[in-house]
């Protein structure tokens, strides 16, 4: 007994990261950025909840404010 699949027809059709990045875009598109937030917060399939801080690469590539970035980008990875 699979699960049924869910109704998409509302959904925005997007384009995958591979094919973003196969675009070699010089910017990152509109829909993707996030001024708004600061982390996403999500549970997994155990009931865990997770904060998974968003980065921003402008800010990773700063002298000014690139310890910060880094410091948010280890959170993300453990």
């Amino acid at each position: 007994m699979g699960l049924e699949p869910k109704n998409l027809e509302s959904s925005i059709p997007v384009p995958s990261v591979q094919e973003l990045a196969s675009l070699k875009l010089e910017t990152v598109p509109s829909r993707y950025i996030r001024d708004d937030m600061d982390s996403i917060i999500g549970t997994v399939p155990s009931g865990k909840t997770l904060r998974v801080p968003l980065i921003d690469m402008a800010k990773l590539v700063d002298s000014a404010s690139q310890e910060t970035e880094l410091q948010k980008f280890h959170a993300a990875c453990g």
